[in-house]
């Protein structure tokens, strides 16, 4: 199977996941504190967003880090980034 085909699959499941109300169980069970809700969430966002194809402007990882230190998501609108979303 090549990386391509295997990374599909996995964003699938990934999805799949969500989808049937199993966000909980995309936690790593050895991580010492589990993340609250919201926090999973916005992780979970920001992760679709990262695998989106159709998303252009694609994430930069400045961005991605950023997000992930802020209590905010980028929403890209065309060429112009706003922040918006606090969670």
């Amino acid at each position: 199977m090549t990386t391509s085909k295997l990374q599909a699959y996995i964003v699938d499941w990934f999805k799949s996941m969500i989808s049937n109300g199993k966000i909980s169980d995309l936690v790593d069970p050895k991580l010492p504190k589990k993340p609250s809700s919201i926090v999973l969430k916005r992780i979970i966002l920001l992760a679709l967003w990262c695998v989106d194809l159709d998303m252009n402007p694609k994430l930069k990882m400045e961005d991605v880090v950023q997000m992930l230190e802020s209590s905010q998501l980028l929403f890209y609108v065309g060429t112009t980034t706003f922040r918006s979303l606090p969670f």
